[in-house]
């Protein structure tokens, strides 16, 4: 090789090959980060359809819950009023504010028992191993 080939910016044979080797071996390392990354993600493939799944399910199951409900406060408010109510009309959403505070103060009552339930059980607790402490042995 001549200086002035040098000076052009010609790579040599040599380097030719080694840049030729880089670039392949580069390309190879790209390829199996992606083939790694694609049987892993076949591995959880069968977990994360089951876990869609069961979301889906789930996502399901409230819409029908929610829909029963409905139709339980609709056939409520009938037996209630005596006549097929509509859920947009003013003398619905009364009743269905009126049951929902209901259900509000059954739900804050029903955690306060529950609640005094266990401070309840805590204290005889307490009560049963300090007085089993107290007639130990001396």
């Amino acid at each position: 090789m001549t200086g002035m080939e040098r000076d052009l910016g010609i790579p040599t044979l040599q380097e030719s090959w080694d840049r030729v080797r880089e670039k392949r071996e580069a390309q190879e390392k790209a390829n199996r980060l992606r083939y790694d990354t694609v049987e892993a993600n076949m591995k959880k493939m069968e977990a994360d359809i089951k876990a869609f799944r069961q979301r889906q399910r789930q996502a399901e199951e409230a819409v029908q819950a929610e829909k029963a409900k409905r139709q339980k406060v609709l056939e409520e408010a009938k037996d209630l009023l005596g006549f097929k109510v509509d859920p947009r009309d003013k003398r619905f959403q009364e009743l269905l504010e009126a049951k929902e505070a209901a259900m509000k103060k059954e739900a804050k009552l029903a955690k306060k028992k529950e609640k005094e339930a266990k401070s309840l059980a805590r204290l005889t607790s307490l009560e049963n191993s300090g007085s089993t402490e107290a007639s130990g042995p001396a």
